[in-house]
């Protein structure tokens, strides 16, 4: 079953998809750092490097954090897991579009006056919906985390630090003080919305119109099982 995910867990899916990230984010730049000084160079900033190749390393950087938030949750699908980063996946979490999830699927629950049978049927609903059937796609996966997280909240995120070094090295402009006050403000700003919001939705959630689950094992409805029960007990001799 599905129901809103946990703070904790997305908290801790959040550090292990920044550190995984941040590890293959930082490849092409020490490969770049060490193409240049002619030697293995473990440093993970573009400054040092000559203007071509800090945007040239920058960008490779960025299409690796595009590979892992993007494609990776992307590619899942094809396997049952869509919407999950390896982070997602070890905590058992989902994205999944806002708009196309039942609110009672959303809550993870049935309400008591439903009858039973019912209860069968939003289990099965369940089950489609985690199979894919309303599954993310890469417009909403590459809009929240390329652009409304690293460009709303990004300071936590080595894509944006990236950005902001290429900018401060092609147009000679420190942008760091500005940007860090918009990305404290933003991030609050996120953080109340998460809180105050009955869907729990961070900033980035709302704007890419997606919401994460925590995945649970469907159980088979009391009522089911123990019909079940008494069919087998009719069937000795």
């Amino acid at each position: 079953m599905l129901k809103q995910a946990p703070v904790t867990k997305r908290f801790i899916a959040f550090i292990i998809d920044w550190y995984i990230a941040s590890l293959l984010g930082s490849v092409p730049v020490i490969i770049f750092q060490s193409i240049q000084g002619r030697d293995l160079i473990i440093t993970n900033t573009l400054e040092g490097l000559s203007l071509g190749l800090a945007w040239t390393a920058g960008i490779a950087a960025l299409l690796c954090h595009f590979f892992y938030y993007c494609i990776v949750p992307y590619r899942f699908k094809n396997k049952g897991h869509t919407g999950q980063t390896l982070g997602w996946r070890m905590m058992r979490l989902q994205l999944l579009p806002s708009d196309k999830v039942r609110a009672d699927v959303t809550r993870g629950s049935v309400s008591k006056g439903v009858a039973r049978v019912n209860t069968a049927r939003v289990d099965a609903s369940l089950r489609d919906t985690t199979q894919g059937a309303a599954s993310v796609n890469l417009k909403s996966l590459f809009l929240r985390h390329m652009i409304f997280f690293v460009l709303l909240q990004g300071y936590l995120t080595t894509s944006n630090i990236y950005i902001i070094t290429l900018i401060k090295m092609s147009f000679h402009i420190d942008v760091v003080a500005y940007s860090q006050t918009f990305y404290y403000i933003t991030s609050l700003i996120s953080l109340a919305v998460y809180f105050l919001s009955k869907r729990k939705q961070l900033l980035q959630d709302k704007l890419s119109q997606t919401m994460l689950y925590e995945l649970e094992p469907v159980k088979e409805p009391q009522n089911l099982s123990s019909l079940q029960k008494h069919a087998n007990a009719l069937k000795m001799p």
